[in-house]
């Protein structure tokens, strides 16, 4: 049997927020390591990825590292009433940030320097829960799945905490699957 998706999402994000500050650190400082580690991160020159929230895993020291040694950093933000995601090049992580009506942080309004879906190289995807076959399961809004639809042959990896990889999802008609997965424990992906 199946888990239903309202589910594993409530059990998930239950399982992040008891994680400890200093758990949370340390898995994520290990999932930076294996993301920098990999040669398409290192050869790509554009890359989004998101500002952790709600105890996800970090990613502001992996911003703050990408943007020094050059790449080309883009984070989301709420537009359209919060209606989509747009996407913004950052130059700095500690500075020009604010929250948002959904409680993430972005840049603020007169830093927003807009990058279209079609130039990420490689996109680092926040989820709630993936499976062993690089599906993935967000909040349920399809804010990546609609910027994917217009990325296509971008490579798209998702980071978790080993406890989000399920065996087994069941997507939606418009969810798009993962092409790594990388969690502090594991790398995930079909053989290249």
């Amino acid at each position: 049997m199946i888990p239903d998706t309202a589910r594993i999402r409530e059990e998930m994000m239950a399982r992040r927020k008891a994680l400890s500050p200093e758990e949370r650190r340390v898995r994520s400082r290990e999932i930076q390591t294996r993301l920098f580690n990999l040669v398409r991160f290192r050869k790509s020159k554009v890359v989004q990825f998101y500002i952790d929230f709600s105890g996800e895993v970090e990613t502001r020291e992996m911003i703050a590292r990408a943007i020094e040694i050059g790449k080309e950093v883009v984070v989301p933000f709420l537009r359209n009433g919060n209606a989509e995601l747009g996407l913004s090049r950052i130059r700095d992580i500690r500075t020009g940030i604010c929250s948002n009506g959904l409680g993430f942080d972005e840049p603020e309004g007169s830093l927003i320097v807009p990058v279209p879906p079609e130039r990420i190289e490689l996109w680092v995807t926040p989820g709630v829960a993936f499976d062993l076959s690089l599906n993935r399961i967000g909040f349920g809004k399809g804010y990546y799945d609609r910027l994917f639809a217009r990325s296509a042959g971008s490579y798209k990896i998702g980071l978790a905490y080993d406890f989000q990889l399920i065996e087994k999802l069941t997507p939606g008609p418009h969810d798009v699957k993962m092409n790594r997965i990388i969690t502090e424990l594991r790398n995930i992906a079909p053989a290249e």
